[in-house]
């Protein structure tokens, strides 16, 4: 019973300061990007938006979701594009289930979700 006791005001001691030094924010820029697979994966490219894509290198594909009405898009260097956008000289062709093909200028690509 006497341990017991111990126990439970060494647990409330230390829940309890935390209480009273005021509740910490979550930083949400630090959270890991659930399009990347935990193993195997490297960012090639440190190249922000698509406007600023100039070669296939610069392109990192984020994801492939349908949205609400059917449609496949593709999440590029955090931006939404669907089949025929058209952003800087990135133009999306086609997407598939795990794979996208990109118009840079008048070159076509494939570029694979995970590589």
């Amino acid at each position: 019973m006497k341990r017991m006791i111990i126990m439970l005001l060494l647990a409330l001691s230390v829940f309890g300061s935390h209480e009273m030094s005021g509740a910490e924010e979550y930083e949400h820029s630090d959270r890991r990007d659930p399009f990347v697979p935990l193993v195997g994966a490297s960012r090639k490219s440190t190249v922000q938006g698509v406007e600023s894509v100039l070669m296939v290198d610069d392109v990192r594909l984020q994801g492939i979701l349908m949205a609400a009405d059917g449609v496949r898009e593709a999440i590029i260097n955090g931006e939404i594009m669907r089949e025929g956008t058209k952003i800087g000289r990135v133009t999306m062709m086609t997407i598939a289930d795990n794979y996208v093909t990109l118009k840079i200028g008048d070159d076509e690509y494939i570029v694979r979700l995970y590589e």
